[in-house]
């Protein structure tokens, strides 16, 4: 179930992503804006969320990969 729901929002992203290429002026500005938005809150939530589970080599790994995404 939790796969299907997963599918179903990625689904909505991709449509609002494909729409988003025919915008223009302040419709494209503010999309933009939104989907940028989107992103650094995922990024700041997996942040939240990140702990070393494997070796410190792997933790810094995602660590770095997070941190790259944000700058």
């Amino acid at each position: 179930m939790l796969q299907i729901l997963h599918y179903v929002k990625n689904q909505r992203i991709k449509r609002v992503n494909l729409a988003s290429l025919n915008m223009v002026d302040k419709a494209k500005n503010w999309i933009s804006s939104y989907l940028l938005m989107k992103s650094v809150s995922h990024v700041v939530e997996q942040f939240k969320k990140l702990q070393q589970h494997d070796s410190l080599e792997v933790y810094i790994d995602e660590f770095e990969n997070l941190r790259a995404i944000m700058l």
